[in-house]
């Protein structure tokens, strides 16, 4: 058994990384939208606690972005906003709910450089959790930890310890098992040379390309994975033509559907001819979620 965790990259509107997995052999899918590195590190933790995960398992954690800022609200429900930036514009309500972010949260009580640390020192500290049990794990990552750089910060408030503290932090990461290449740099190269196909139909709102990998693109990027799910030639076959399948289905209902009002419900629907089961409707898409995860 796998166990995947992550954020939208390893779980959205259309199937992910992960799901294409499921098509070979089994895996759970632990991954919840919009969520940071702190809530993906609490649900594997909490996962093991419950039992949910043995030392016959095997685990992939996507990492997300250092930048997202988790909070667990109530139970079933993590704050799921993605990245703190987006949190001060427009794109968020900005009225007294609970875990909303502000400019003064940002200046006074926020920083990349501890964002950073934070995301390292979980990253190492779930390696040596699930070193200590025996348990086969990989990670990959949503973006490029290893792009930031203290001089070009947000804040400028770089000293010699942060920067001695991020280094010993470099040179413990690189004994972990990791793919180096990270989504975002990959994804961007990929479409350069192909752009993306089905933004009309995951977005409710027009002229707007989806930064999510599509089908294709998640079981070309799957095959970095190689070394953890060691398949064979016609597993990697039954992954790709999965993938394929609905990658088609998905374009056709693009071309038909992007002018429909609920064109997130029609991804949905297209999705549930291929994996049944998918949720057709975002309210039960986020109740899936709920039932499914372990915190």
């Amino acid at each position: 058994m796998i166990h995947a965790f992550g954020c939208s990259f390893t779980r959205y509107h259309w199937p992910t990384w992960a799901d294409l997995i499921n098509q070979v052999e089994p895996c759970t899918n632990y991954g919840l939208p919009g969520i940071g590195n702190k809530a993906i590190f609490t649900r594997v933790i909490s996962a093991l606690t419950k039992g949910q995960i043995d030392s016959e398992d095997r685990v992939i954690v996507q990492w997300s972005g250092h930048t997202r800022y988790d909070l667990w609200l109530k139970p079933g429900q993590w704050l799921q906003r993605g990245n703190v930036w987006n949190q001060v514009t427009d794109h968020f309500p900005r009225g007294n709910e609970p875990g909303r972010i502000t400019d003064d949260f940002l200046v006074n009580l926020w920083s990349d450089q501890d964002a950073l640390i934070q995301s390292l020192t979980l990253a190492i500290a779930l390696s040596d959790v699930l070193t200590a049990r025996g348990i086969e794990y990989c990670y990959h990552f949503m973006s490029d930890w290893r792009g930031f750089r203290l001089e070009t910060s947000s804040h400028e408030i770089a000293t010699a310890a942060y920067s001695h503290v991020l280094r010993d932090h470099w040179l413990r990461l690189q004994d972990l098992q990791i793919v180096y290449q990270s989504w975002f740099p990959w994804l961007v190269e990929q479409r350069k040379q192909r752009p993306a196909l089905l933004w009309q139909l995951a977005n409710n709102r027009p002229a707007a390309e989806d930064l999510h990998p599509e089908p294709r693109e998640s079981v070309h990027y799957l095959q970095k994975l190689q070394p953890i799910l060691k398949w064979s030639d016609s597993e990697w076959s039954r992954a790709q033509q999965s993938a394929e399948d609905v990658q088609q289905a998905l374009e056709q209902a693009n071309r038909q559907n992007c002018v429909h009002p609920n064109r997130r419900e029609q991804t949905a629907r297209t999705c549930d001819d291929f994996y049944p089961g998918w949720p057709l409707f975002e309210r039960d898409h986020i109740k899936y979620l709920w039932d499914n995860e372990p915190i």
